[in-house]
């Protein structure tokens, strides 16, 4: 029985192609084992806060993104740590208490996307502190859940400081 034969994405070819030709077949297996990066979360919170941005700016100034997903080095990875970075943290937040909730809480995920566990974790506890906590699957759900809250008559603040 042979070993399986890798399959190469279109851009592992074209970099092989460009390559000289004392490429050796460990270079061609480590080449094969690194599965391309899909961007399709990231195109999808850039386009909602475009949207955002341009139909509706008094919600854009309540709203951020959280850069969680960043793929960094060792050194500024342990760095981020220190400086407060978690696990889990969902998306977007929009601070700005509507419908009896103090925030709202956006995760955006494809169609085929699971919450990690520490997704999961930071979700419930997002709801039970009384913040609106969901989950989109595209941004057309995204827009939608956004101006659902938004529309809320706003939440009463017992106190001011």
């Amino acid at each position: 029985m042979s070993p399986r034969t890798p399959r190469l994405t279109r851009l592992q070819v074209k970099h092989l192609l460009h390559r000289p030709a004392t490429l050796g077949p460990a270079s061609v297996l480590r080449l094969a084992k690194r599965a391309p990066r899909k961007h399709d979360e990231h195109d999808m919170q850039v386009s909602y806060f475009e949207w955002l941005d341009s139909e509706y700016p008094d919600i854009a100034l309540d709203a951020f993104a959280v850069p969680n997903g960043v793929r960094t080095g060792r050194g500024q990875a342990a760095k981020l740590k220190r400086e407060g970075l978690r696990a889990g943290v969902l998306d977007i937040c929009i601070d700005r208490a509507c419908g009896g909730f103090f925030g709202m809480r956006l995760e955006m995920k494809t169609s085929t996307g699971v919450l990690s566990p520490a997704q999961k974790v930071r979700m419930k506890r997002a709801l039970e502190q009384g913040y609106y906590a969901v989950v989109a699957r595209s941004l057309s759900q995204a827009q939608e859940l956004t101006l659902n809250y938004a529309k809320m008559a706003p939440t009463q603040v017992a106190a001011r400081v």
